[in-house]
């Protein structure tokens, strides 16, 4: 419909549909340096990281790549839980992506689509 009238509708990512992604865990009170070492081809920081979960005390392993601070791998102290990225690959997003569709006109989103206050 927008597109037979050249319009386009920008709508912001909700808070909850966003992919979260840190260096830093969610409840996290400490972390300590391990070493260095190399995680499917990339260079890698290894730590030791505690975490404070529903009152419990957890521990982890966390490799972080040294140039992205991107986490490639968490395992429980315990053994007990593990998260990997396999064939990453990193790399720059085109401009292409973020440019506006030409010849269009913005509209403005009905109040029913507006952002919590908490979104933005």
């Amino acid at each position: 419909m927008f597109s037979k009238r050249r319009q386009y509708l920008e709508v912001p990512i909700a808070s909850d549909h966003r992919l979260v992604v840190s260096e830093a865990m969610e409840g996290e009170v400490s972390r300590e340096f391990v070493g260095d070492e190399t995680l499917s081809g990339y260079p890698t920081e290894l730590f030791e990281v505690t975490v404070k979960e529903n009152g419990d005390t957890r521990q982890y392993y966390r490799w972080v790549t040294k140039v992205q601070r991107f986490p490639l791998k968490t395992v429980s102290k315990q053994g007990e839980w593990s998260e990997e990225f396999r064939r990453v690959i990193f790399t720059e997003q085109s401009p292409f992506l973020f440019e506006l569709p030409q010849r269009f006109d913005p509209v403005a989103p009905p109040t029913t689509m507006q952002p919590a206050v908490n979104d933005q």
